[in-house]
């Protein structure tokens, strides 16, 4: 899927028409939109809640880059290992990317630097 939307981004799927025929190819039976958006929803509320899951839900940049800081915080602790998306495609869409949360559930930012104190000569 990330492939897809590359393309898309990159121009390689020029007409709607073409857009078009590639994202319906992943729909099926139960195809991969369904299966990775459901997979998303589910790491998100259990690890976030809902009313997070909501907010996500209507930004899609919010959606992939909330999915990929909780997904990369469950693997630094489980053994199976979820699928990321590549921080090429995050930046393409314009994604925050969005650091893990330390153990008290707050972002984990970097400190500013100190203010350097400029030396009268």
């Amino acid at each position: 899927m990330e492939k897809f939307f590359l393309d898309v981004i990159d121009g390689r799927l020029k007409t709607e028409d073409e857009i078009s025929e590639r994202g319906f190819s992943f729909f099926g039976i139960q195809g991969p939109w369904y299966t990775v958006g459901y997979g998303m929803a589910v790491v998100i509320e259990k690890r976030e809640g809902r009313a997070k899951l909501i907010e996500c839900m209507s930004d899609p940049r919010r959606l992939l880059a909330t999915y990929n800081r909780v997904a990369a915080e469950l693997n630094a602790k489980e053994k199976q290992q979820l699928a990321l998306f590549s921080p090429e495609l995050l930046s393409r869409i314009g994604a925050e990317v969005l650091p893990p949360k330390t153990p008290t559930g707050s972002s984990a930012r970097p400190s500013p630097a100190p203010a350097r104190r400029s030396r009268k000569a």
